[in-house]
């Protein structure tokens, strides 16, 4: 079982604490590392190398270590972006103190793989999800000017820039499509402009529309992903000093204890630690909250496993094109498909299906000129952006493989041949020089078939909040996630309706 999670791996030094084992008067084969700013790290101890055997599974995983040995208000399972911002809203805004466990490290899942979009301009305004979307746009923008306010450059910082975006098309017909999503883009309060393909190429020389045409939104931003976990990661650390929060990495969750009296979940166990949670559990961990509670609903006999699915996503990172620059954001029309999704309460099929990810791009209008490359079993639109080192950025792909993030050749190549649609200065770039100058993301997206994130309480266990499923849009979506889940710790009704992302309903045995 693993936990998504963050980006570089934090080395235990000699002189910092070690603390063995407590279940037994023996040395153990493993080690609990601790860094003064409270980051905990597994490693082998040199003095023995016997392995104390915590076995798999609930109700064996843990047998005899029921007890916790440290305890917080709130116990956060998953390090990703989502995980990190509610325990920085916790600790910022509440007394509460708050612990993070995650199998990986801080930005190992899809955040990490991300190209940083912070979008308003591809989203649907007839969407569920975009008052959350909007609300988060704004907590962004107010996040970047407190780093101004306090002296940091929010480009240096977070990597910060307002490029704008252009969500584009290359035929007459689906120029039209764009022409009436912009005019619902206004309707909805986005600056929102409709661009013929000659108007585009003045404001970017690179790109080839035919007779198509672009949605520019110039408040659209982008930022680092990794920069900002960083951040994030930093900021919360500082609160160790007081004992109001602690990241316990490397660390898979094994097991919950329950109360006896009301079923709230009061112990969450990991190989080497047991942490009291005195207040919550929040589950936030991504492609891979659905394995963990479903180790638990058959011993609850609970419906409390969530609709996720891990979809696999590639990510070009090409250097070494200094012809090829972009000042905005690109995207492909067909993207947005994504983000007006099929309704369907049927679940259960989906998610235990193999079949090829249709779902994607067979649900906005008609199939269009350019359409989307699909092969059997993934499929690509276009998508482009330049990093703060000036390298380009190619997406994006997806498709169902389980847990797996291995490369794909055919992927990439797919990638390659529809951006070069776009771009014609990639059509003489093959995959070997691609990669050869650059580097290949992958990252699996926490998907759930209806398209809105599963934020709020679980029926049937107190204190145990759902904020998965986010797919695509973890980064964007992140800091409103993070206050509408405070809100309903503290009991404080946020600005957007919290019911639309309950859990109740959508949860299956």
């Amino acid at each position: 079982m693993s936990i998504a999670g963050a980006s570089g791996l934090w080395k235990p030094h000699k002189q910092h604490l070690c603390l063995h084992q407590r279940s037994t008067g023996k040395k153990a084969g493993r080690r609990l590392t601790t860094t003064p700013e409270g980051k905990f790290f597994f490693s082998v101890c040199r003095a023995s190398s016997q392995r104390r055997e915590v076995g798999v599974g609930v109700g064996v995983g843990v047998r005899g270590r029921k007890k916790a040995d440290t305890d917080f208000d709130i116990v956060v399972v998953g390090a990703g972006i989502i995980g990190l911002t509610i325990a920085n809203r916790i600790l910022t805004t509440t007394n509460l103190s708050v612990a993070i466990v995650d199998a990986a490290q801080p930005c190992a899942g899809a955040t990490g793989a991300g190209q940083g979009y912070l979008w308003m301009g591809h989203r649907n305004p007839r969407q569920k999800s975009w008052d959350l979307a909007n609300r988060s746009k704004h907590l962004w923008e107010e996040f970047a000017m407190d780093l101004v306010a306090s002296g940091l450059d929010p480009l240096s910082a977070i990597g910060w820039r307002n490029t704008g975006s252009l969500l584009v098309v290359n035929s007459g017909e689906e120029a039209q499509r764009m022409q009436a999503h912009v005019e619902e883009l206004v309707g909805a309060g986005v600056h929102a402009d409709y661009l013929p393909a000659s108007a585009v190429r003045e404001i970017e020389p690179a790109l080839c529309l035919g007779d198509g045409g672009a949605a520019l939104v110039p408040g659209d931003s982008q930022i680092d992903a990794a920069l900002a976990v960083a951040l994030l990661c930093k900021k919360n650390s500082a609160f160790h000093s007081q004992g109001r929060y602690m990241e316990l990495l490397q660390a898979p969750v094994l097991q919950f204890s329950r109360s006896s009296t009301d079923g709230s979940i009061e112990v969450v166990h990991t190989p080497e630690h047991s942490i009291q949670c005195r207040r919550a559990v929040v589950m936030a961990a991504g492609a891979w909250s659905r394995s963990i509670l479903a180790t638990v609903a058959e011993e609850w006999a609970l419906p409390i496993i969530p609709a996720v699915k891990p979809r696999k996503g590639h990510l070009l990172v090409l250097e070494g094109l200094p012809y090829l620059q972009l000042k905005h954001g690109l995207m492909e029309f067909e993207y947005t498909a994504n983000y007006n999704p099929v309704q369907t309460p049927q679940f259960s099929h989906l998610l235990d299906s193999q079949e090829p990810d249709h779902l994607d791009f067979e649900i906005s209008s008609q199939p269009t000129a350019a359409g989307v490359m699909q092969d059997e079993d993934f499929g690509v639109a276009m998508t482009a952006s330049m990093d703060p080192s000036g390298h380009l950025l190619l997406g994006s792909s997806r498709e169902f493989t389980g847990f797996d993030v291995g490369t794909r050749n055919e992927v990439l190549e797919c990638i390659m041949r529809q951006a070069s649609k776009f771009l014609p200065a990639l059509a003489d770039v093959s995959l070997q020089q691609a990669i050869g100058s650059g580097r290949v993301r992958t990252g699996l997206r926490p998907y759930v078939p209806d398209g809105t994130p599963l934020i709020g309480p679980v029926p049937g266990v107190p204190g145990l909040l759902l904020a998965t499923g986010h797919e695509g849009s973890g980064l964007y979506l992140a800091l409103g996630t993070a206050e509408m889940v405070v809100g309903m710790i503290t009991g404080i009704e946020g600005p957007v309706n919290s019911t639309l992302y309950s859990p109740a309903g959508r949860l299956s045995l």
